[in-house]
């Protein structure tokens, strides 16, 4: 929608929200006007994400460039470049500790639920799994005494948005209007990172039906910056 007249923008923007209301079967659709607004009011910000150019230090430890490097190289093999990436990068150090038996699982997992807690002013979780976390974390420290390869994300916690299917997980998409689900199946990007040894940690606050970039959620809060 940019470069629209304010009218027309407008026009698109409410024809869009119809379109996505009646695909989802929101049973809410005296919301459309709320709807409409806040994304209205939103859009600028969306605008201004998009066109930020991702050129500063990987928050997730992977080396800058890396993945780029193999693709021009030719290399094809997706699982051995992620194994070959994650291996140089900073979560290296985490997972060695955790797999050479110097890093429980457990107690780094339990960890990150007391912090989860203590920053709930953050409106950051809409559910933890304290529970299966803990789990997964029991049957990975089994595996490692076992002596079994863990994969290259062995004991990474990783948090997954309200969007994104986990199998067992409630999903809401940050809203009321639509039911909670429970998926049978994760999205494949979490299954991956469940694959290669990442332990999920609960589902995360988001912009209700992903309509905006600031994760303003008008029924569960505005998520906070932990810095």
């Amino acid at each position: 929608m940019a470069g629209q007249a304010p009218l027309e923008q407008k026009h698109t923007l409410r024809s869009y929200v119809e379109a996505a209301s009646a695909f989802y079967q929101l049973n809410d659709i005296d919301r459309l006007d709320d709807w409409c607004a806040r994304i209205q009011r939103n859009l600028a910000d969306n605008d201004r994400l998009a066109a930020l150019a991702c050129n500063g230090i990987d928050p997730y430890g992977l080396p800058e460039a890396t993945l780029s490097a193999f693709q021009s190289a030719g290399n094809t093999d997706a699982h051995t470049s992620v194994d070959q990436m994650t291996a140089q990068g900073r979560l290296a150090n985490h997972v060695e500790q955790v797999v050479g038996g110097r890093l429980d699982p457990v107690a780094h997992v339990q960890a990150c639920l007391e912090r989860i807690k203590a920053r709930s002013e953050l409106n950051a979780f809409l559910y933890v799994d304290d529970e299966g976390a803990l789990n997964r974390a029991n049957e990975l420290r089994r595996q490692i005494a076992l002596g079994r390869q863990c994969g290259p994300l062995a004991g990474v916690v990783v948090a997954v948005k309200d969007c994104i299917p986990v199998a067992g997980l409630p999903m809401k998409a940050g809203s009321k209007s639509l039911p909670a689900v429970n998926p049978q199946y994760s999205a494949p990007c979490v299954a991956a990172l469940e694959a290669a040894g990442a332990i999920v940690i609960g589902m995360t606050n988001l912009h209700e039906l992903c309509y905006g970039g600031v994760s303003d959620n008008p029924h569960y809060g505005a998520v906070g910056h932990p810095q």
